[in-house]
């Protein structure tokens, strides 16, 4: 009984193969539109649960520290290119 079908089902398999570049476009395309709902979704549960806020913000002060240090460091030492004199 595979005869018939097992032909019709290597059709719809070749098919499916021709399709598959034109699908993949226009899944990334869609994917793309999606992630900024997906981003706003994000900040709504950390506006909304105080545990993600903690989370988030345990993450961030010591990066926002470090790069702070970072940035006044450079402050303290001008650019060797600046015009100041010697």
């Amino acid at each position: 009984m595979r005869g018939k079908a097992g032909v019709a089902e290597q059709a719809v398999g070749r098919r499916r193969q021709a399709s598959e570049p034109a699908g993949s476009r226009e899944r990334a395309a869609n994917e793309h539109g999606f992630a900024d709902p997906k981003n706003w979704r994000a900040l709504t549960k950390l506006r909304l649960n105080a545990n993600y806020a903690t989370t988030l913000l345990r993450t961030l002060l010591p990066t926002n520290a470090e790069m702070s240090r970072w940035l006044d460091a450079a402050d303290d030492h001008p650019a060797p290119d600046s015009h100041q004199p010697y």
